[in-house]
C-alpha cells in the first residue's frame, strides 16, 4: 500500500473536502477508518484538509481512507467538530482522545480505573510511558503542518499498552521510546527551532 502522492491528495481535497455533503460521501467511494483523535499543543495549529486548508487548533481527528483499486492511502485531517459530524454520520465510534493533558485511561494516583461495576488495574508506569510516547509524538509534529499518522514502534508500544493498561511495560519499550525521543531531538526541526536538548528542555515548554 503507498501513501498518496501531493497531486493525488490535492486531487482528494478538490472532490471530496469542500463541504460536508462530499465529506461524507468519502465513506461510498473508500474505506475509511478512523486513525487517531490527538490533542495539540498550545499555540500548536496543523492544516485541515477542508476547504480553504484552514488551520485547526485544539485538537484534530485523523482518518485512514483507502483507494482499494489503486492500493493508494490517504491520511486525511480535520477539526474535531468537522469530524464528529462526518463519523456520526457513518455510525462510527471517536476514540479515545490522545491528550497529555488529561489522566490516559482515568487512572487515579492508585492505579485504578473507575467503572460502575468496580475498579480495574492499571500499571503505573504503563501511563507514565504513554504519557512520554505522547510528549515525543508532540516533538515530532510540532513543526509540521501535515502531519503522518503516529507509526513504527511508537504506535505499536502505544497501542498495545492502551489496549492492556494493566500490563507492565518491558524494558526495551522505554529504549525504543528514548531512543526515538534522540533522534527526534536531533532532527533539524527541533535544532532550527526550540533546539531542546533533553526531555526537561520540552516538559519545561
Amino acid at each position: 500500500m503507498k501513501k498518496a502522492t501531493d497531486i493525488e491528495i490535492n486531487c482528494f481535497k478538490r472532490n471530496f473536502c469542500k463541504n460536508e455533503s462530499n465529506r461524507i460521501s468519502i465513506i461510498n467511494h473508500y474505506d475509511v477508518t478512523v486513525e487517531t483523535f490527538e490533542e495539540l499543543l498550545p499555540g500548536k495549529h496543523i492544516s485541515s484538509y477542508a476547504t480553504g486548508n484552514r488551520d485547526i487548533e485544539g485538537a484534530f481527528v485523523m482518518f485512514r481512507v483507502v483507494d482499494v483499486q489503486n492500493e493508494t492511502e490517504f491520511y486525511p485531517v480535520f477539526s474535531e467538530t468537522v469530524a464528529r459530524k462526518m463519523i456520526n454520520s457513518w455510525g462510527m465510534s471517536m476514540p479515545n482522545k490522545r491528550s497529555i493533558f488529561s489522566e490516559i485511561n482515568n487512572g487515579t494516583s492508585k492505579g485504578e480505573i473507575c467503572y460502575n461495576s468496580g475498579t480495574q488495574h492499571v500499571d503505573v508506569d504503563n501511563v507514565k510511558l504513554r504519557r512520554l510516547i505522547l510528549l515525543v509524538r508532540s516533538l515530532m509534529i510540532l513543526h509540521i503542518e501535515s502531519p503522518n499518522p503516529m507509526n513504527g514502534p511508537l504506535k505499536e508500544i502505544y497501542e498495545e499498552l492502551d489496549k492492556f493498561p494493566e500490563r507492565k511495560i518491558k524494558k526495551h519499550y522505554v529504549k525504543s521510546v528514548n531512543t526515538i525521543l534522540k533522534k527526534a531531538l536531533e532532527n533539524g526541526f527541533n535544532s532550527n527551532n526550540e533546539n531542546f536538548k533533553d526531555l526537561t528542555d520540552i516538559l519545561s515548554f
